[in-house]
């Protein structure tokens, strides 16, 4: 078997079936075994196609008009199935959720080596040595539907990984990993190329790529630019005129002009001390102190689990403000997404309370708390259930008694606000994950809501997507509502937030600003947590610093 590339496309193009417009167009594509492979570009690029036309997803399961020859290890792959394609390629989809169905957690990680037929024997070594490395020993009997976003995340990765396929495939693999856990997988990625799999990445965080051995770039179906990441992720204009989001350090020395490149922060504080760069002192804030906002919510003595065994939160108080901007942090499984449950009423808490003005949350009727409180849930499919856009977001408005001749006009605006004013008629099911993420935003944000609860609200969008997402936000935090959202992209929450609100196994262990923040390193370590590359190079220079902007308007030269 001519083993030369473990994939190899010749003029491939594909077009979905009833669509107008091409998916992929003449791609030509070499990748050799056992390379650690990155592909990235904005939404709409066509990312996802191409890596599923290798496993033939596409055209079998996501049928259009597939041209051109598609070779794995060798073989046209024209003729064969998807599951002809299981023992050699590997994939876990962006939408993980949806390649998980078994009843317990060990018997998901066991799940394709069964189908491939494999010794029991080595099932019972791989399953313990998976779940083990990806942190889920302990729930090996709890269903999947159980478990954290992160966590379910992880167990989607080990029931393909378990498998040992010669080529890994994955889409958008750490949008729910805590920073920690998605730094480990890259390192694990990196490990599996070096012995021999090929691994291909699909994603928005550019800076887990820093170790790949090659990145290809598309945008509108084509592959616009190839090669190290040394070549791509240092050309941080190219990048940010595509919508994507550089690593923070490439921006950086972007920004300054500097050919060299140092992806750690450790490495270029170094350079660019020797190099003569200082910080210069912030501009000196105003005396005027901000003024306390209404308190809007308030959770006091908050102790709940799923289980009465298990306790997932335990004794949280937190208060939140009008005009708050609130960051809350913290490693897979820690209770953050249980605690916004409870402040959106949604649970009921074993002991303590949680209380929207000076109401319980859960004794306040569904169409009076809808224009209270907003909840935009981790999986937006899991809120999502009308044949069109413009359907979803008036259901809500017709549960608050919106006058009827007031909807379409409400419902369309707040489609135009998240960027979805051309999709009122569109299938939301047939909508990227992505854009069912905005459906979700618009459909809350129609209802009015002074409080806005929002777990993981950038998942799925890439980096103009989620710079516009953040300022709609924002300017509603300037309006006097309030806004406590849940993330793992530190980038976003170091950005925008003003207030953080860190977790570690169901208790909050910090609450403050961002100088709070970037000081307790132990607190950062303890929730798993990273602060971004520029943030930290600020941190060395001795200052707190939000974002590479920032920093670059703060470095000079010669002081």
């Amino acid at each position: 078997m001519n083993t030369e590339f473990a994939i190899k496309l010749d003029a491939v193009s594909f077009q979905y079936r009833r669509s107008d417009a091409k998916a992929l167009s003449n791609i030509n594509l070499r990748i050799r075994p056992g390379s650690f492979v990155g592909v990235i570009g904005p939404n709409g690029a066509g990312k996802s196609t191409l890596v599923s036309t290798f496993n033939r997803i596409v055209p079998k399961m996501f049928a259009g008009k597939l041209e051109g020859r598609i070779s794995v290890f060798g073989q046209d792959i024209g003729e064969c199935g998807v599951a002809e394609m299981v023992k050699n390629v590997g994939m876990v989809f962006q939408d993980f959720e949806t390649q998980l169905f078994s009843t317990s957690v060990r018997q998901e990680a066991a799940f394709v080596m069964e189908n491939l037929g494999m010794p029991r024997e080595h099932m019972e070594k791989q399953i313990t040595h998976w779940l083990d490395a990806l942190g889920l020993s302990e729930f090996a009997d709890c269903e999947p539907m159980e478990l954290s976003g992160g966590r379910k995340q992880r167990l989607a990765l080990a029931s393909v990984l378990a498998a040992d396929p010669k080529i890994l495939i994955l889409d958008e693999p750490t949008t729910d990993l805590d920073p920690v856990s998605a730094r480990q997988l890259s390192v694990v990625l990196k490990k599996h190329s070096q012995a021999g799999e090929t691994i291909i990445c699909v994603t928005h965080d550019l800076e887990s790529l820093i170790d790949a051995d090659e990145i290809f770039i598309m945008n509108k179906g084509e592959i616009v630019d190839s090669g190290p990441p040394s070549k791509i992720l240092a050309d941080a204009n190219h990048l940010t005129q595509l919508g994507l989001r550089p690593p923070q350090l490439s921006d950086v020395f972007s920004y300054l002009q500097l050919k060299d490149q140092y992806f750690t922060p450790a490495k270029a504080f170094a350079f660019l001390t020797e190099s003569g760069y200082r910080l210069t002192p912030m501009p000196p804030v105003s005396s005027a102190t901000k003024v306390a906002g209404q308190l809007l919510l308030r959770a006091r003595d908050l102790s709940f689990g799923y289980r009465r065994d298990i306790e997932v939160l335990h004794k949280i108080n937190l208060s939140v403000a009008a005009g708050e901007f609130v960051a809350i942090l913290g490693q897979n499984g820690c209770g953050k997404t249980t605690l916004l449950r409870h402040l959106a009423g949604i649970e009921k808490p074993w002991s303590g309370r949680a209380s929207i003005g000076k109401e319980d949350a859960t004794q306040i009727p569904p169409e009076q708390l809808a224009t209270q409180v907003g909840m935009i849930f981790q999986n937006p499919d899991h809120q999502i259930f009308c044949p069109s856009c413009l359907e979803e977001v008036a259901f809500g408005l017709r549960n608050i008694k919106t006058p009827e001749e007031e909807i379409e006009a409400i419902a369309l605006e707040a489609l135009r606000v998240v960027g979805l004013k051309n999709s009122a008629d569109a299938d939301p099911f047939a909508m990227t994950k992505g854009d069912r993420k905005k459906l979700a935003v618009a459909s809350v944000l129609a209802c009015r809501p002074r409080i806005l609860l929002l777990d993981e609200p950038t998942t799925g969008l890439d980096a103009a997507e989620q710079q516009s997402m953040m300022e709609v936000i924002q300017k509603l935090v300037q309006t006097h509502h309030a806004v406590i959202f849940v993330t793992h992209c530190m980038d976003l929450a170091v950005k925008y937030a003003d207030r953080f609100v860190v977790m570690a196994k169901g208790r909050i262990i910090l609450d403050g600003d961002l100088s709070a923040l970037v000081e307790n390193e132990d607190i950062v370590k303890q929730a798993d947590l990273l602060l971004p590359s520029a943030t930290a190079l600020g941190k060395l220079f001795g200052d707190v610093v939000r974002s590479p902007e920032q920093l670059t308007g703060r470095l000079k030269k010669g002081l």
